[in-house]
């Protein structure tokens, strides 16, 4: 059994925020594993500290600045707020410095096209449907708006469900 430490660590999987139909069963034969981390792009900051980081490619990437947060179309009402030594069990990554370009992991659309996209591997995934990134989990998850100048190129278009964007890594 891997726990999710955070409720919003379980919603960035997608998963639903309503615990209306909970169950239970007997958890005693089980061994606790590793807490479940954040889904990449998610954004977290720190209780102690002003830095705000985003989850990409299994590691916390601090934003240089708020200049550079708000100009990549990030929402502070997304940020997820917790003590530092909750965050102090992710690995560090490099700073998000540029305003040009995504973090792995963020889910983004053009202006003026519904059309949504995964970046993953520096490239952008399109999800076939609208249902199908709901199948994945990302339906109630913040789109970022790009400009037409920001291009990736095209990975693997994404047309089922897939166990690597559904299942939190190590589980």
């Amino acid at each position: 059994i891997h726990p999710f430490p955070h409720a919003n660590v379980y919603t960035s999987w997608g998963y639903p925020a309503d615990f209306s139909s909970v169950f239970t069963t007997d958890l005693s034969g089980f061994t606790v594993g590793n807490d479940v981390e954040f889904r990449d792009g998610a954004l977290v900051r720190a209780l102690e500290t002003p830095a705000v980081y985003i989850k990409s490619d299994a590691q916390l990437r601090p934003v240089l600045s708020a200049e550079v947060f708000e100009t990549l179309g990030y929402s502070y009402d997304d940020i997820t707020w917790l003590p530092q030594s909750f965050l102090d069990k992710y690995n560090s990554g490099g700073m998000v410095d540029s305003t040009t370009t995504h973090p792995n992991g963020t889910v983004v659309k053009y202006a003026g096209d519904s059309t949504l996209y995964l970046l993953e591997g520096g490239h952008k995934r399109q999800f076939a449907t609208s249902e199908v990134a709901s199948v994945n989990g990302y339906a109630a998850i913040p789109v970022i708006t790009i400009p037409s100048s920001e291009t990736y190129s095209d990975g693997t278009k994404i047309v089922v469900k897939e166990s690597n964007l559904t299942v939190p890594g190590g589980v």
